[in-house]
């Protein structure tokens, strides 16, 4: 007797797993499309965006170049204060 009710828990099982499995699998059948078909939209808006930040950015470099030579300088050299004389792993940590 353990043997068949062994067998029909195992029975009851397949049907379980076998009906999830449609059941997903039919899902997949109706979403997969729709899914598959969104990716054009997708990149379309995404390449778009990427497009008008490279824009932004080169309308934004270009304004800085037609800066004066004296200012560029000027910046570079408060730029050079910030860097730092020495490694920073010799400035870090014990001894």
């Amino acid at each position: 007797m353990s043997v068949l009710s062994t067998l029909l828990q195992a029975e009851e099982s397949l049907a379980e797993a076998r009906k999830l499995y449609d059941d997903m699998n039919t899902e997949l059948h109706r979403e997969l499309p729709k899914f598959y078909d969104y990716r054009i939209d997708f990149l379309a808006s995404n390449l778009g965006r990427l497009f008008s930040a490279e824009t932004t950015f080169h309308c934004e470099t270009g304004k800085v170049g037609k800066l004066s030579p004296l200012s560029c300088w000027s910046f570079s050299v408060v730029v050079q204060c910030f860097i730092p004389r020495q490694p920073v792993h010799e400035t870090v940590g014990p001894r």
